[in-house]
């Protein structure tokens, strides 16, 4: 399902997201704690490891969901909304356009 779909609020009022933390049996908090680790853990990785930074939207996140919780993302359409924020980095002519020169302190923004 789509990241953005946890948003959807059905005619009687029912957000989705609490139909699935009430169906997945775990606490809100545990079933919140999935969700970031299974949507942050990995954009974190590339960022610090890196420097690689994703503008992904909801719609371009799919959340593979196992007994109505999250275990994993996978990202599409990312290859217009992805940046290298190297700036000194040495790039090929093919992907000069999505190296950036971020200051060090504004990186953090891009998370």
């Amino acid at each position: 399902m789509t990241m953005a779909s946890l948003l959807h609020v059905d005619y009687n009022g029912e957000a989705l997201v609490t139909a699935l933390i009430n169906a997945s049996g775990l606490e809100a908090a545990a079933w919140l704690r999935r969700y970031f680790e299974s949507y942050l853990a990995p954009l974190l990785h590339c960022f610090y490891a890196y420097d690689l930074a994703f503008m992904a939207h909801g719609e371009n996140l799919i959340l593979v969901m196992k007994d109505h919780a999250p275990t994993r993302v996978i990202m599409k359409d990312i290859g217009e909304e992805l940046r290298i924020l190297g700036g000194d980095l040495k790039a090929p002519e093919e992907i000069k356009q999505i190296c950036i020169q971020v200051n060090h302190d504004m990186k953090h923004d891009f998370i």
